[in-house]
């Protein structure tokens, strides 16, 4: 139990605690949570796809260090292609291929890691896709 003076009063947090909004669906946020996120994200891709995807799941962030985190989201997502009929087809994809990738960058760091990756592509493809057009033309 962490505390947190308030003025006059004190605010008890029990940090174990702190991270179940993100896992519970029935409460504040009845259709969304983490591992939702993550499914719906599956569900948008066609089987081919899915399965590399699934095999290559990387969880980044200040997140993906909290001791559990990466075992509770597979539980999760696990308990909801069971008990929920719109992910019960990924079920099978799921129990098959689904893999947590671990970056040899750290966690906390591959935000930035993929912000630049996108970065430098899309300015790469931005300049290069014009002189690909203009040179298909004189030709």
């Amino acid at each position: 139990i962490v505390a947190y003076p308030m003025g006059l009063e004190t605010l008890q947090v029990d940090a174990s605690s702190c991270f179940e909004v993100l896992f519970d669906c029935s409460r504040h946020l009845e259709d969304w949570c983490i591992a939702n996120a993550l499914l719906d994200v599956l569900l948008q891709c066609d089987a081919v796809t899915k399965a590399a995807v699934s095999k290559n799941i990387v969880i980044c962030g200040g997140m993906a260090d909290v001791p559990g985190f990466q075992e509770r989201l597979v539980h999760a997502a696990a308990h909801l292609c069971k008990e929920c009929p719109k992910y019960q087809c990924l079920q099978h994809c799921l129990l098959k291929h689904m893999s947590l990738s671990t970056p040899a960058v750290p966690s906390y760091l591959m935000p930035w890691v993929g912000a630049s990756v996108v970065s430098a592509v899309s300015h790469t493809i931005a300049s290069t896709a014009p002189y690909y057009h203009s040179s298909r033309r004189k030709s």
